[in-house]
């Protein structure tokens, strides 16, 4: 969870002035800066600070708080916006073959690096003449991330399409061809949802192909955005006849607190609680409670939460939960229940992301999981009774296979079978939790 911050403040730098700790801190600085006979860079000095006093925090239990270094720093910045200029590609790190980066997924349709020709499996080799091998995820956003109108050169090895299969079954390496690419950075934003499945042109498709009547709507992003885009995705989806909607929380790690509280906000009835916020010594800071009444009363609500929904995730699906707006399904959560503010240093020198809250659940029950706690003490979310689907690892490795194939291949609602089973598993054959949310949405009408 993160509360964004613009500023330490006067107050707190004033307390480290008079604070004789602090003032060591500062003089060691001094003297290694002036004295050292090999005088180390300052932001290499700071840099050092900052990772030993949250090194400190960490070893107390505090797994959340962080330092990101400025290139680190911006791709967070940019998440919590939803928007950057870039090219437009998702890209994971690789330790074989050409290069050191993949396109994990096929460019959004109409965007810069779709225009350019870029295709899911593509090797960025090169980014502007620098080999990408040995890469970080971070340099690697912060080389292709920058102004929009600047363009960035792309070496790409790509293996024909043609030739893979039949490469394999020989065992014979693989014949990537290179091709030089320039793209012209543009403004990419970041879509809060996914839906079911994406339509033959790449938009996303929410109504399920054999319960129309029911939208499948996965949050990817707690951003800046995310209620503005759930509030206009749920009157397009009413409008086109949509009554019961399934909340897909699961694999989602959080983000911002006042998106979480604006999406419960969205769905409860007025004055309904949805969370609240402890301080140092546990005292109750803020209570947060619904402004008006419920924008889509008319709605039955699933919500699928599984071991890795945390943070903002957990608070949305306590708050309909313990409020009865909806019914949870899948597994215990993650159990991230405390806040952190990103606090900006000195110009230039990145973020310290700070937790300084904890939050807990409108019924006053703990969600927090602390360092080393057994699975038996009461943390976390759980589902409903009725709503428990839980996988064993290899179940969910398959399953996310299978979500992830799904995602990349459009598929075409005309050229479906008659009772609208997609060509590969319908989602209510691979997706036990979302089987059993249909199921119980069913029984509810």
């Amino acid at each position: 969870m993160i509360l964004a911050s613009l500023a330490i403040g006067l107050v707190m730098a004033s307390r480290v002035e008079h604070n004789p700790k602090g003032r060591s801190v500062a003089r060691g600085f001094q003297l290694i800066d002036e004295l050292a006979l090999d005088q180390p860079p300052d932001d290499e000095l700071v840099a050092a600070a900052m990772r030993g006093m949250v090194g400190v925090l960490r070893r107390r239990g505090d797994a959340h708080s962080d330092y990101l270094d400025p290139i680190r720093a911006e791709p967070l910045r940019d998440e919590m916006r939803q928007q950057f200029g870039g090219v437009g590609v998702m890209i994971k790190i690789v330790e074989t073959g050409p290069g050191g980066l993949l396109v994990a997924e096929p460019p959004e349709p109409g965007g810069p690096a779709h225009v350019a020709g870029v295709q899911d499996g593509d090797r960025i080799v090169e980014i502007q003449g620098r080999s990408t091998q040995g890469i970080t995820l971070a340099e690697a956003l912060d080389q292709l991330r920058g102004k929009p109108g600047d363009p960035v050169e792309l070496l790409i090895a790509r293996l024909p399409k043609s030739d893979s299969a039949a490469q394999a079954a020989a065992n014979l390496p693989a014949a990537y061809q290179e091709l030089l690419i320039t793209i012209t950075r543009q403004v990419i934003r970041l879509p809060a949802f996914k839906g079911d499945r994406r339509r033959a042109e790449g938009a996303w498709e929410f109504r399920l192909a054999q319960r129309p009547e029911i939208a499948h709507v996965r949050f990817a992003i707690f951003g800046n955005r995310t209620v503005e885009e759930l509030r206009d995705l749920l009157d397009r989806l009413t409008q086109a006849g949509v009554k019961q909607v399934v909340l897909d929380l699961r694999d989602n790690a959080g983000g911002a607190l006042d998106a979480a509280i604006g999406v419960a906000d969205m769905l409860l009835p007025a004055e309904a609680p949805i969370v609240s916020t402890r301080g140092r010594d546990g005292e109750v800071l803020d209570t947060y409670k619904s402004s008006s009444s419920e924008n889509f009363p008319e709605l039955d609500l699933v919500v699928l939460i599984d071991r890795d929904t945390a943070s903002a995730a957990e608070i949305v699906a306590a708050a309909l939960a313990d409020n009865g707006r909806a019914i949870l399904v899948g597994e215990r959560s993650f159990g991230k229940a405390t806040v952190q503010q990103l606090l900006p240093l000195s110009s230039g020198q990145g973020l310290l992301k700070l937790t300084t809250l904890s939050y807990w659940r409108p019924s006053g029950a703990n969600i927090h999981r602390h360092v080393d706690a057994p699975e038996s003490d009461p943390w976390g979310v759980w589902p409903d009774p009725a709503g428990r689907v839980e996988l064993t690892d290899e179940q969910l490795a398959s399953f996310r296979e299978w979500r992830r194939r799904r995602d990349l291949l459009p598929i075409d609602d005309d050229a479906l079978p008659e009772d609208g089973t997609p060509p590969e598993a319908s989602p209510l054959t691979a997706d036990a939790a979302l089987a059993r949310a249909v199921e119980l949405l069913q029984k509810a009408e």
